[in-house]
């Protein structure tokens, strides 16, 4: 039913994507995503491992304590959401662990169709609005995130991608101008392929350092366009540095209280980013619009929360049997898109971790069903 549910709505979400060219997609993509991460989190609500549940109750509760707080401040609840979404999709996580709802013949059929529908969408709006970066659902930073998870997937199931699809998603990716999107690439190329050094080893980092060399023109481009986006990363860090100026060991570790409003200076300073002020109160601006989510989970929850949720999500991957070489991408995907934009509070990042904790290799439980027979 699960798996069900998610082909029938990427299918028909594609579909309204590849059409659409005066925005990204017809449909509400990113509402209807959310959607469907609820419909299926409805649907595996079972027991637990262990672990999980400790994961879980972890989540859930700071999620409770610091709600309580919030309302207390009197904070708006879309506002807390914001701050507070991805330990909220960690307690969901949780459930997806250890389901066998993908196995590697579903994985790599939907990998392909995402490939050319990506690929067909990227190269019709380049080609009809030169004047925006393509996207399929959402802003491509965010959409890729997803695409490159899709594509560990696979990799996790079946132990590689065909010539073919690697080289569909790198250049998906190219034409994506995404920064973010190159260099979770470039990691993930790195982390599946480099296994020994030998000659074979030699000319695949020579091939990935041109192919990195490459990204660097592109990102150094982009740099030097002029205009908000060359700046707007430095302004964020910025932020973050005056926000946090006068705290102390233990604030570092823990966050600030929640939620703390950013210093008036700082919101003055991303005035251009007014629709991401407070929905409470539009006159103050919280972490969010600071957008990397690194920065954003240092301000808001500490370092401490920080190796938490990446924690979470390694521990979760691993009692879902996801190799360390899988685990390992997964994370650097996650890491890179946090540098730049939301990451773990994407429903994007969600839909692929999802799909990954699902995911299963039927010859494996084949062979060990045997075994137990035997």
């Amino acid at each position: 039913m699960v798996k069900n549910s998610y082909y029938l709505f990427f299918f028909i979400i594609s579909f309204f994507g590849v059409i659409s060219y005066g925005k990204y997609n017809l449909l509400p993509a990113n509402v209807l995503f959310e959607l469907l991460v609820l419909v299926s989190f409805g649907l595996v609500t079972k027991k637990l491992p262990v672990k999980a549940f400790f994961i879980f109750l972890s989540c859930i509760g700071y999620v409770i304590y610091t709600f309580l707080i919030a309302k207390t401040n009197s904070i708006h609840p879309a506002d807390y959401f914001l701050a507070f979404k991805s330990f909220i999709y960690i307690s969901i996580l949780c459930f997806f662990c250890r389901k066998k709802l993908f196995n590697e013949i579903n994985c790599r059929y939907f990998f392909q169709g995402l490939l050319i529908v990506f690929f067909f969408k990227y190269i019709f709006w380049l080609a009809l609005n030169s004047f925006e970066r393509p996207g399929l659902y959402t802003e491509n930073n965010f959409e890729l995130i997803f695409l490159l998870m899709v594509a560990v997937c696979v990799f996790h199931t079946s132990g590689f991608l065909s010539k073919l699809e690697l080289t569909s998603l790198v250049v998906i990716v190219f034409l994506s101008g995404s920064r973010s999107g190159l260099l979770a690439l470039f990691a993930v190329l790195f982390i599946l392929y480099i296994k020994q050094l030998d000659f074979k080893t030699l000319i695949k980092i020579i091939l990935l350092s041109i192919f990195a060399f490459a990204a660097a023109i592109v990102f150094i481009a982009r740099l030097s366009g002029g205009g908000i986006e060359s700046i707007d990363r430095f302004v964020f860090v910025q932020g973050f540095v005056i926000a946090v100026v006068d705290w102390g060991l233990i604030d570092f570790l823990t966050g600030a209280e929640p939620l703390t409003a950013l210093p008036e200076v700082v919101c003055q300073r991303l005035s251009y980013y007014e629709k991401l002020f407070s929905i409470g109160d539009p006159s103050k601006c919280y972490s969010n619009v600071l957008h990397s989510y690194i920065i954003r989970m240092l301000f808001d929850h500490g370092i401490l929360g920080l190796l938490f949720i990446f924690w979470s999500v390694s521990s979760l991957l691993k009692l879902s049997n996801v190799n360390l070489r899988s685990r390992l991408a997964v994370l650097s995907i996650l890491l890179l898109n946090g540098l730049s934009v939301s990451s773990l509070n994407s429903v994007y990042a969600m839909l692929g971790l999802i799909f990954i904790l699902s995911s299963f290799n039927s010859i494996d439980i084949e062979e060990v069903s045997v075994a137990k027979v035997n």
